[in-house]
């Protein structure tokens, strides 16, 4: 008899049908699960907004590194690129479920012309990275009067 990675009499119905499940195909087809899972792409949540002195974006970066993301301003865009990593050392086989996401991210934001791009300042605490954008310094519109001069 083969010893199962479950007890029957204490894990949930659910859980107990889906890895039943999983055997079954597994024997069935003679496919190991773990060769074909399915990974997620990690796309960090972000919010964007204005107030009278700057242009704010505010990315959520949770398990992600202050050294490994980037960011860039390149003309009116700013882009923000990175990776997040697995923790090392965990056995995969053992998960049940896995709904956190790994791997390569990047996003880019278009700045509007009323704020001065080359004067971003951005943190990182808590795993949120705030950008800040300042506003463009206007001066005083100038009025000068100019000369007319008279043709022959």
């Amino acid at each position: 008899m083969t010893r199962r990675p479950y007890d029957t009499d204490t894990t949930p119905w659910p859980i107990v049908f889906r890895m039943q499940l999983d055997e079954m195909l597994r024997q069935v087809f003679q496919v190991n699960c773990e060769k074909h899972k399915v990974e997620y792409k990690f796309i960090p949540c972000l919010d964007i907004y204005s107030t009278e002195k700057a242009f704010v974006i505010e990315m959520d970066l949770p398990g992600v590194s202050e050294k490994n993301f980037s960011v860039t301003v390149n003309d009116r865009k700013i882009l923000i690129e990175g990776v997040k990593y697995h923790e090392q050392g965990i056995q995969r086989m053992h998960y049940i479920c896995i709904e956190r996401c790994f791997g390569h991210f990047k996003k880019s934001v278009t700045i509007p012309d009323e704020f001065s791009p080359e004067e971003a300042v951005a943190s990182f605490s808590k795993g949120v990275l705030v950008i800040t954008i300042p506003k463009l310094k206007r001066s005083e519109p100038r009025i000068k009067n100019v000369p007319i001069i008279q043709g022959d």
